[in-house]
This record gives C-alpha cells, structure tokens and sequence, in this order.
C-alpha cells in the first residue's frame, strides 16, 4: 500500500521551534491570515491558503500557542461546519485535523464537540455529531436562466443593453477568442495584460454575465472554462454577488 502524507508546510515546520514560532510572530503572518480567513471580501482561494497555514502552524504544540492567541478556532469549526462553499468546508475540516496532531490539540476541539483521533500525530478529526459537517442545506432551485430562450434570440441585444464599456467590449472579443485554438494564442497574453493593468475590471457583474451567455453558447474547452471563471474568482467571493447579479437577470 502507498502511504501518502501532506506536503511540509515552511512555517509549520518554524512553528516547531522556539526560535521558528518568534520568526513567524515577527512577521504577523499569522494575524494576517487570521484577517483574510474573517475576511468576507477576500478571494477564496486565498482563504483556503490562509486555513492551510493555520493549520500547519497549529500542528506542533508550540505553534498551537501561537494560533491560539487570535482565537480563530472557533471561526474554522463554524466554516467547516456551516459554510456554503463546500471546497471551504473541506479545507477547514483538513485544516482542523492538522491542529488535532497534538495532544493540546484535540483538548481544544474536544471542548468545541470535535473528537479527534486518540493517537498523537493522527490527522483525522470530525464532530461528535457528523450531521454537523455532513449535511447541506437544501437550496431552492429556481430554474436555469441559461435556457432563457428571450436571452439567445437578442444575444447582442443584450450585450448591447449591459452597456459595457470600449474596454469591457474589447475584453469580452478576447474571451470569445479563447474558443478558438488559433486565436487563443494571442487572445491569452492580452488577457493577462489586462488582468494584471486592471484586475478591477473582472468585479463587473454586467461583464460577468456576458461571458456566462457567451460560454453558454459557443463551445469552450473544459481548462478554457476553468480559466475564464478564475478570472472573476474574487468577484464570485462577494456576499453581495448573488443579489447584484440577481437584478441583472431580471
């Protein structure tokens, strides 16, 4: 049997010395993790990075000290148990087994109704109640507005209805340019030009929905797809994204 294991973390292995748990608390990255993953702004995949090094700090006893000191625990046991966004969930329930490695670490989940592995250095760790991070709230389902017959029939009507600007315009021709592999070439280095000159651009729901009608009617490849939805990754990390995109659609 293979046995896999996850991969060293560089400051879960400082935080297993002194002298590597005052380097990482010189720096204050531990309060800044603390804030991106309290953040409701930040992007996801910068939380589930931040969840990742909290809980590869908190797996040695001497970083624990340093974790527990912004009392973020309980703000990972809510995430992996209530979160909406089920990748979230996840890195906070691995996460949570990183911090049970130690005997100071399941005492401190034990008393949140986690029970951990009883051997030390195990990395398993669920609610006494498995319902707690097992279930998922059902979520109403009110049609897809991709089969918005209204939407196909004036493509460019409502293009032209968002109205977006010269440069939205440009970049929405760039996207559509990724459906071909020959264009797809040049359309790629402009659009990370433009990414990296105005990421503010990709924080537009009226531009977002574009591409969705134009990713719902021309062919995409599966890699394409995911790279044009990563581009609006912070956008989609909004609380207000669903509501402001709600009234687009309507």
């Amino acid at each position: 049997m293979i046995e896999k294991c996850i991969p060293t973390h560089l400051f879960g292995e400082l935080a297993k010395t002194t002298g590597g748990a005052e380097i990482i608390e010189g720096t204050r990255a531990v309060k800044g993790f603390v804030d991106d993953i309290l953040n409701p702004e930040a992007a996801l995949l910068q939380k589930r990075a931040c969840l990742w090094a909290i809980g590869h700090i908190g797996s040695s006893e001497i970083g624990l000290g340093l974790v527990m000191k912004y009392k973020i625990i309980p703000h990972i046991i809510s995430l992996a148990e209530s979160s909406e966004c089920l990748s979230l969930r996840g890195t906070s329930l691995y996460a949570l087994g990183l911090i049970s490695k130690t005997l100071g670490g399941k005492k401190l989940l034990s008393s949140f109704e986690w029970q951990s592995h009883s051997q030390i250095g195990a990395i398993v760790c669920l609610p006494k109640d498995p319902l707690k991070f097992f279930t998922i709230p059902p979520i109403g389902f009110k049609g897809d507005f991709t089969k918005n017959t209204e939407d196909w029939k004036n493509y460019y009507e409502r293009i032209k209805s968002l109205g977006l600007s010269e440069e939205k315009l440009k970049l929405l021709k760039l996207i559509g340019n990724l459906s071909n592999h020959i264009t797809q070439k040049t359309a790629l280095p402009e659009i990370k030009k433009i990414s990296q000159k105005n990421p503010d651009i990709f924080m537009d729901e009226s531009l977002f929905h574009s591409v969705i009608l134009m990713m719902t009617n021309y062919s995409f490849k599966l890699l394409v797809r995911r790279y044009i939805l990563s581009l609006f990754e912070k956008l989609l990390g909004q609380p207000s994204f669903l509501i402001n995109y709600s009234k687009i659609l309507k």
